[in-house]
């Protein structure tokens, strides 16, 4: 069952935006360009990027994986987690809030100075008022992962037997729609993946590089971690995807090699296609 094989976790990361209204300067601007006072805004960047740009990066890395190794579930950030994935998924989000965490304390050591710059890269638009203290500053970086079992339809409340039934299947149905659409995240991934293969190698004067196979083995050696239903479609389709894998140098010396892994892709994506 789902219940017993998947999680749902929410990843929650928040970062000061180091980025800041200046009211003072919109109106000068719109002023003197004789325009309407919501015709545009100024925001300062309150710190050079070189110091904020560390977190961010770690941020969208541990976001983008996030993403790729669950599926989606409902509209509250939740994704499904499969069970089979847990451990490569904790290890991961670990070493991210690792480097998260560290990235931070060079932030914050080097926050007086990250001030003083600002006055001179700034110059009259700075203002002390506009930048936190440490602790302020602290409270507005988090990197939090929430595990929650999947809800089940086991309902337990002081209801009717007839609205305990009603309930139930009201439950099951959005179970099934939701694990519907965390399938169909899986062939849009299959998809995507094999079209732009198939698009790169029957372009025969068209480049690629080396990522195109790298990514397609990524996806092999992750579908099978995301397949929660356990879909026979899905195991046949990855090792389809396995036979597509080759020497991306060969394929790009060997127009009869790249042409065959053209029509490879190709069949792969008909054979599938109602799944798609």
């Amino acid at each position: 069952m789902l219940q017993e094989n998947s999680l749902l976790i929410t990843l929650s990361i928040s970062q000061w935006t180091a980025r800041k209204h200046d009211k003072k300067i919109t109106d000068e601007v719109n002023n003197q360009h004789n325009a309407s006072d919501d015709a545009g805004r100024y925001n300062k960047l309150l710190v050079s990027k070189e110091h904020t740009d560390p977190i961010n990066k770690i941020a969208g890395a541990a976001r983008t994986f996030h993403y790729e190794n669950t599926l989606p579930w409902g509209d509250n950030n939740e994704r499904l987690l499969p069970t089979k994935n847990y451990f490569t998924y904790v290890q991961k989000m670990a070493s991210f809030k690792s480097e998260f965490d560290s990235a931070i304390d060079v932030f914050f050591k080097n926050y007086d100075n990250v001030i003083s710059e600002a006055k001179i890269r700034l110059n009259g638009m700075f203002k002390e008022s506009d930048y936190p203290t440490r602790s302020e500053i602290q409270d507005k970086f988090r990197f939090r992962t929430t595990f929650m079992p999947v809800p089940d339809t086991d309902v337990r409340v002081g209801l009717v037997k007839g609205e305990v039934n009603k309930l139930r299947d009201e439950i099951e149905i959005e179970i099934t729609n939701r694990l519907g659409e965390a399938v169909k995240d899986i062939w849009i991934r299959i998809k995507t993946q094999v079209a732009h293969m198939r698009d790169k190698l029957a372009d025969a004067n068209g480049i690629f590089r080396d990522s195109l196979f790298d990514n397609l083995r990524d996806l092999v050696d992750l579908l099978p971690c995301l397949n929660v239903t356990n879909d026979k479609n899905i195991d046949k389709v990855c090792k389809d995807l396995q036979k597509l894998m080759a020497d991306p140098n060969a394929v790009r010396t060997n127009s009869n090699l790249r042409n065959e892994k053209a029509d490879e892709a190709a069949a792969i994506l008909n054979k599938f296609k109602s799944f798609f």
